[in-house]
């Protein structure tokens, strides 16, 4: 059962809670071999596209953040991107191609879906990838602006919620979003993020023998190399 459900009978005077999806990939999941990751990772996808440009994260922010953990934290970087990010590929394409990180467009559902279960972290806004990584079972970090999280986030222990300082978010409508240009994920920081990400991917993980640096450590570079 989902958000929307839950909310449909709470409103009937039914207390339930969203249940988490869970997908089950064909085959050996574990085993298989994704070519569209070369070398063996760790790797943390990223998803900057959605269905409205304003429930996305910038994508300034979005390169100091991939920036940060792959300079000092040696994370392999996957960007994501779908038919609805046709305006932005070819700037996500400067962007992957720039920092060595690898960009899959458009690739089946079934591809992406075993792609991020490779990963230990996934970031993305309110999207059907968002939901498809908390599905495989990837640590999800779902940023969110003018839309309300409690009804379109993704259930599950492993999904964390962010959302930007702005006490009007969350304003839209349903899926009606009234703000023309939202500043309440403009506001929401790399610093801000990059924190959270650390608390996900330093958590216990069957993924033995990674090692990596205090969460405390990592900053943005100030530098534009």
């Amino acid at each position: 059962m989902g958000a929307c459900q839950a909310r449909h009978f709470a409103g009937l005077g039914f207390s339930l809670a969203p249940l988490p999806l869970r997908l089950a990939l064909k085959g050996n999941p574990g085993g298989e071999e994704v070519p569209e990751l070369p070398g063996a990772g760790p790797w943390v996808a990223v998803a900057p596209g959605s269905g409205s440009p304003a429930k996305n994260w910038p994508l300034a922010h979005y390169y100091a953040f991939t920036r940060a953990l792959a300079w000092q934290q040696r994370f392999k970087i996957m960007w994501l991107a779908g038919p609805a990010e046709a305006a932005m590929l070819p700037y996500l394409e400067g962007l992957a191609g720039a920092q060595g990180h690898v960009l899959l467009s458009s690739l089946p559902l079934a591809r992406v879906a075993l792609a991020i279960s490779r990963c230990r972290l996934f970031v993305g806004g309110d999207s059907g990838l968002t939901h498809l990584a908390a599905a495989v079972g990837t640590p999800v970090l779902a940023l969110f602006g003018p839309t309300d999280p409690r009804i379109w986030a993704p259930p599950g222990e492993g999904v964390r919620v962010l959302t930007g300082p702005c006490p009007q978010a969350p304003c839209a409508r349903g899926r009606e979003i009234l703000c023309p240009a939202p500043q309440c994920l403009a506001d929401l920081s790399p610093e801000t993020v990059l924190k959270a990400a650390a608390d996900l991917i330093f958590r216990p993980h069957p993924a033995a023998g990674l090692k990596f640096l205090d969460p405390a450590q990592i900053r943005i570079s100030s530098s534009s190399g």
